[in-house]
């Protein structure tokens, strides 16, 4: 008897019947007519981006989000997608001997702690738990970080000296979240947790760089999804919020550069293989990201395939795309994959703790200032947003007492099911040679339900709840979960 075929939960990519490939030759076809188009599209582009995208953009963002003001063009740097943007971020606005810390808000996507490996600097972690992020905490151990720092004598940077030939700024702390839609949880962020963040980055000198790459992907979280509209956001981006905050980058005795940029991409809401994204923040940031060594050597990235998603804004199609053929397709798997789990795992014991999101308790302003009241109400104010939506790529479910998430890994595999373990959602620890997952925490799973055709999302699951039953019923059929998974994971992101 054949094995059944594998299924992958933990590959976080669109499907391929998503991938736009028409739309990309309709842009494509019309862009290499243009000699006055295409001619600037194959040579090195500007340090910024293709001026086409970095306009395509100020009008897709201004729309999309409703900030106070339009986004100007001289807030936004194109790059090659997210993950590339980061490394850049990093190397640019971070010094491995004075930045003390990059904070990274868990549970995260877990590739980032690579990159921030690569930069030389300190991963450490921020719990961001069912009552959201403790303030507190998270003060008190950047004031532990800021001690030591003063008794090292880390006064400046040691590393990339300070001025440059450019307006460059480096910053003491970085912080990395995934705000809206979260990979790995779904979750978002409250309005009130994004202004205290702001505010901490403020205190602290530090720079908030968003993952903002599945905001515009949600939908209804009960009844039908419409098949037209405008893309919209529901809750306003952190930096956004820094830029009016108490006068935003421009308050009297702040330097300009701000204190929170959004990393976006079109990885999913056009295909990854277009290797385009885009950084937006204050004017002086985003000019001094564009002037990092390997952008003001070749340019900047993804030019060609740049201006090929600029025509595809400019004359909607992406737009289209994204509201006609994404949200509805991912709603139908979403809500595939819900009723699975409450089908075949909730009565085994597991809980899905963020199934859906309330807009109007993230969008709760009644302890922000009056800028950012009209900032959330100009985003979220008018009744088209449903009360209860859920969005992004991933279910977090939380498994019951006594089975480790790892394990049950281990035991999906014999189902020929692959799944992402809570613990290489946490920022790793050290190990002698290396690092290692942290599995002190270990109960949760991730699930994608982007990659896989629809019909493999409900016996995926059934397929985990035999997995699952049959380490509930002969605990000796697993391990106490300290072997380590033979899963090869860092291939998927």
């Amino acid at each position: 008897m054949s094995s059944p075929r594998l299924i992958n939960l933990l590959r976080g990519w669109p499907a391929p019947s998503l991938l736009p490939s028409k739309l990309l030759l309709r842009a494509a076809t019309s862009v290499l007519q243009e000699p006055e188009v295409f001619v600037p599209a194959l040579q090195y582009a500007p340090n910024k981006g293709p001026t086409e995208l970095r306009n395509a953009l100020s009008t897709f963002l201004t729309k999309t989000f409703s900030p106070h003001s339009p986004v100007p063009i001289d807030r936004i740097s194109t790059t090659g997608g997210a993950s590339q943007s980061l490394g850049i971020i990093l190397n640019t606005c971070a010094d491995p001997g004075y930045t003390r810390a990059v904070w990274v808000v868990e549970p995260t996507y877990f590739l980032a702690c690579r990159i921030i490996d690569d930069a030389g600097l300190k991963a450490k972690s921020v719990e961001d738990g069912v009552d959201g992020i403790d303030f507190a905490d998270f003060r008190r151990q950047l004031r532990e970080v800021e001690d030591e720092a003063v008794r090292e004598g880390k006064t400046g940077p040691v590393y990339k000296p300070m001025p440059r030939a450019w307006p460059a700024k480096l910053y003491k702390h970085i912080i990395y979240c995934v705000p809206s839609f979260s990979n790995p949880t779904g979750r978002c962020m409250s309005l009130k947790t994004r202004v205290e963040l702001v505010r901490l980055a403020r205190e602290f000198d530090a720079l908030i760089v968003c993952d903002d790459v599945y905001d515009v992907l949600w939908w209804p979280a009960q009844g039908e999804v419409p098949k037209k509209g405008a893309i919209r956001a529901v809750i306003p981006r952190i930096v956004d919020v820094d830029r009016v905050l108490d006068g935003g980058a421009e308050r009297k005795g702040a330097d300009g550069f701000g204190n929170a940029l959004s990393n976006g991409s079109f990885s999913k809401i056009c295909g990854p293989g277009v290797r385009t994204g885009w950084v937006e923040a204050t004017s002086k940031l985003a000019f001094a990201l564009s002037q990092a060594g390997p952008i003001r050597s070749g340019g900047a990235s993804s030019n060609l395939t740049g201006v090929f998603v600029a025509r595809s804004l400019e004359n909607g199609d992406l737009q289209k795309h994204i509201t006609e053929v994404l949200i509805p397709d991912y709603a139908k798997r979403w809500k595939t994959m819900v009723q699975a789990i409450e089908e075949h795992l909730e009565p085994l014991g597991v809980q899905l703790p963020w199934k859906s999101i309330s807009v109007a308790s993230v969008n709760d302003r009644s302890s922000t200032d009056a800028e950012v009241q009209k900032l959330a109400e100009q985003t979220f104010g008018d009744k088209s947003v449903p009360d209860v939506v859920a969005g992004g790529y991933f279910i977090y479910a939380l498994l019951p007492k006594g089975i480790s998430a790892t394990d049950l890994a281990e035991q999906a595999m014999k189902e020929n099911v692959i799944i992402q373990t809570e613990a290489l959602c946490r920022v790793p620890i050290p190990k002698s040679g290396g690092k290692e997952p942290n599995k002190a925490k270990d109960r949760f799973i991730r699930l994608c339900f982007a990659w896989e055709d629809e019909d493999m999302l409900s016996e995926s699951i059934e397929r985990l709840g035999k997995a699952l039953k049959r380490m509930i019923e002969d605990p000796s059929s697993h391990s106490s979960g300290e072997r380590s998974s033979s899963i090869n994971q860092n291939q998927y992101s």
